[in-house]
């Protein structure tokens, strides 16, 4: 609520020009990446890669409710995009040495599942609002 109230001060209401909406779902995908990197920092190690967030979906569900669902699903894609580069790790587990095949499309469909997929739809709150 306090992000949201500060963009409709800042900005003077929900009337935005592209750029000036480009610029706040920057500000707010980044604002949501920096909350996903808060969670490396604390020690809870789920098995296969999972963690704790702290809120770090919210902004990318501001940014649907303000901006509809196009804006919000273009901003989660970005956001599923830099979750992914975050969490190579997980994926990287697949290609360990000694295996004896490394089965390339396990980590594609784990890339578009896990994260591409699942992290997408959450652009798609925006449809509530109607």
């Amino acid at each position: 609520a306090p992000i949201l109230c500060a963009v409709f001060l800042f900005f003077g209401g929900f009337s935005m020009t592209k750029t000036k909406t480009l610029a706040t779902c920057a500000v707010l995908v980044a604002m949501a990446f920096v909350l996903a990197l808060l969670s490396e920092f604390i020690p809870l190690q789920l098995p296969f890669g999972g963690s704790v967030t702290l809120a770090s979906m919210l902004p990318i569900v501001l940014i649907s409710y303000i901006f509809g669902v196009k804006w919000g699903v273009g901003s989660a894609f970005i956001f599923a995009i830099l979750q992914m580069i975050l969490g190579s790790k997980t994926i990287s587990a697949l290609f360990l040495p000694g295996d004896e095949q490394v089965i390339w499309w396990k980590a594609v469909l784990i890339c578009l599942l896990d994260y591409i997929v699942a992290f997408t739809v959450i652009g798609l709150a925006g449809i509530l609002l109607f």
